[in-house]
Formats: C-alpha cells, sequence, structure tokens
C-alpha cells in the first residue's frame, strides 16, 4: 500500500505543472479536511465545458474524486483587471 502511495504521489506531480505551463491551473489549495480525508480546491481556465471535462478526466486519481465544478464570471471590481493608479 506504501508502494502504490507513493507511485500515485509522484504520477500527480508532472501533472499540474504541466496544466499550468499550459495556461490550464490558475492556483490550487488543499483545504483543511477531517482526518483520513483530503480536500484540494482547483482554479482552472478552459475555453469550454468539454475542455473542462478533458482537463479534470486526465487526473490520475479522477476515477476516485468527487468533483463540483463552480463557473465563474469576471467582476467589473476585480483588482486583477482594474487600471492601475497612476
Amino acid at each position: 500500500m506504501e508502494l502504490r502511495n507513493r507511485r500515485s504521489k509522484t504520477a500527480r506531480r508532472p501533472r499540474p505543472r504541466r496544466r499550468l505551463e499550459e495556461g490550464h491551473l490558475v492556483r490550487l489549495w488543499k483545504e483543511a479536511a477531517v482526518p483520513g480525508e483530503t480536500k484540494i480546491l482547483g482554479l482552472y481556465r478552459a475555453d469550454s465545458d468539454a475542455q473542462l471535462e478533458s482537463l479534470l478526466g486526465a487526473l490520475p486519481l479522477y476515477q476516485w474524486m468527487d468533483v463540483t465544478v463552480t463557473p465563474l464570471q469576471p467582476h467589473s471590481n476585480d483588482p486583477m483587471t482594474a487600471p492601475a493608479a497612476t
């Protein structure tokens, strides 16, 4: 069991970096969870629902994951899109 766990951790490492380099993975957080449970919150960028489904479906542990997708829209007061102060 320990060997299989190490393999799955090794398999997970390169995929987030690749998604980051491709511009799909924006942020990744580990949420506090009950003992024995892991919760990860990821912010992904995709051009379509189909592309997002493909990105998530390619995750190594996807078949064991409980995935919830919440579509986001830009906000007019987003500080990342506001013009720079002069």
